[in-house]
């Protein structure tokens, strides 16, 4: 996928799952249906921490992802490769979410900032991945603590895939 149709597809389920959450019911967004399940709001939360220091990263200079992470070696993987990869890791290998991308507690008073942080960052990610050529896309590798290395690209077709599951989510349980 080019990065124009990548941009479009993140765009197109960023706002997705943003405007779902802004018609939510406001009293609904620190409330989760399931016991021991994140709330509305902490599905935004997880998705900002998410993210954020992707929108650091793609900042820095070339040379310093090359030295920290090295390049990529193997052929890149397509976004239905992608997905494939995340479902089997989520689904099979019972992968949880650790360390900073562990939302914190949401209130329903912290909603509208929530949904301003998370389209803050999810235009600047598009931007990100826009202004990044079509080689540096594939050549530029960067860790995920799932996945193992994706490059740029790859964790393109992540951040859309994982925005759409925690839509999925929400919709099915709140």
């Amino acid at each position: 996928m080019k990065k124009k149709e990548l941009a479009q597809l993140l765009t197109n389920n960023l706002t997705e799952l943003h405007d779902w959450v802004r018609i939510h019911d406001d009293s609904q967004f620190e409330i989760s249906k399931r016991q021991g399940k994140w709330n509305t709001g902490q599905h935004i939360d997880h998705l900002i921490r998410s993210m954020a220091p992707l929108n650091k990263i793609y900042k820095l200079p070339k040379l310093l992802l090359r030295y920290k992470f090295g390049i990529n070696n193997r052929a890149e993987r397509s976004f239905d490769d992608t997905y494939k990869r995340y479902l089997n890791k989520i689904q099979n290998d019972g992968a949880k979410t650790m360390g900073r991308f562990i939302p914190s507690n949401i209130r329903n008073a912290d909603k509208s900032q929530k949904l301003s942080e998370f389209k803050c960052q999810g235009k600047k990610f598009v931007a990100n991945i826009s202004k990044q050529s079509e080689k540096n896309l594939s050549k530029y590798i960067i860790p995920h603590p799932i996945l193992g290395y994706l490059t740029l690209r790859e964790f393109g077709y992540f951040t859309a895939i994982h925005t759409s599951h925690h839509l999925d989510t929400l919709k099915k349980y709140h």
